[in-house]
């Protein structure tokens, strides 16, 4: 794997799954179909239209599960335009794989706009495709963390809590096969991607896995404590 100079990777366990995504196939039968446990689930949704070659590549990568089990998770260390090198990838990959949900912990956030990814872009995304997202932030008090938010608070797909002391920084994006999250010191802001930020993106199956939900449980936590300004569908 070709790696930029500003990273380091450390017992990369690498994989190539990924899903062809056709017009004539819902996201909601691709997300069914990464989601099976086993064979017998996945066959059961031929019946409602799963496609030959959907049902070939998840049954590959079920047959190959105990193998991937065994691989070491997957950890990257970031050094410079950290909250790029997670949002790139989740525009990226939302070409071949539906994503699930998405969330955002971060005391900031504002507009920001990169070689790979933008505020703009994402929104513009969660928004056509209708991906549930989960922003958590500190109450506004500056310009352009209000524009942000209000961005946010636009999309029907979007819920958008505050907590007055947030101090957490992480981003998860909840995709088949497996999920992956950055977690680290960058705010979602423009001068995050000037500053000297650092994080971690964590990805793959198992020990990896597990993180990831683990922080997911946090989100719930942090739900529970914040204040809620926007649900979803509203």
């Amino acid at each position: 794997m070709a790696l930029a100079d500003d990273e380091e990777t450390l017992e990369i366990s690498a994989s190539s799954d990924s899903a062809l995504v056709s017009d004539e196939v819902s996201d909601e039968l691709i997300a069914r179909a990464w989601a099976s446990a086993t064979i017998d689930e996945l066959l059961a949704l031929v019946d409602i239209g799963l496609p030959e070659w959907l049902l070939d590549e998840v049954a590959q990568y079920l047959q190959r599960g105990s193998a991937r089990r065994a691989k070491p998770i997957q950890i990257t260390l970031l050094r410079n335009r950290v909250i790029e090198r997670f949002f790139g990838p989740v525009l990226a990959q939302a070409q071949s794989a539906p994503i699930l949900e998405v969330t955002l912990v971060t005391p900031w956030v504002t507009p920001w706009a990169g070689t790979h990814s933008s505020l703009e872009r994402l929104l513009e995304m969660i928004r056509r495709r209708r991906i549930p997202v989960t922003l958590i932030t500190r109450p506004p008090t500056l310009e352009m963390h209000r524009v942000a938010v209000e961005q946010f608070r636009a999309i029907p797909s979007a819920e958008v809590i505050l907590l007055s002391d947030l101090h957490a920084k992480y981003y998860v994006c909840e995709m088949p096969p497996v999920p992956f999250a950055m977690l680290g010191s960058a705010n979602a802001t423009q001068g995050s991607l000037s500053n000297y930020e650092l994080g971690v993106m964590v990805r793959g199956s198992g020990s990896a896995e597990t993180f990831v939900r683990n922080l997911q449980s946090l989100t719930n936590e942090l739900r529970v404590i914040g204040t809620r300004t926007k649900k979803r569908g509203a």
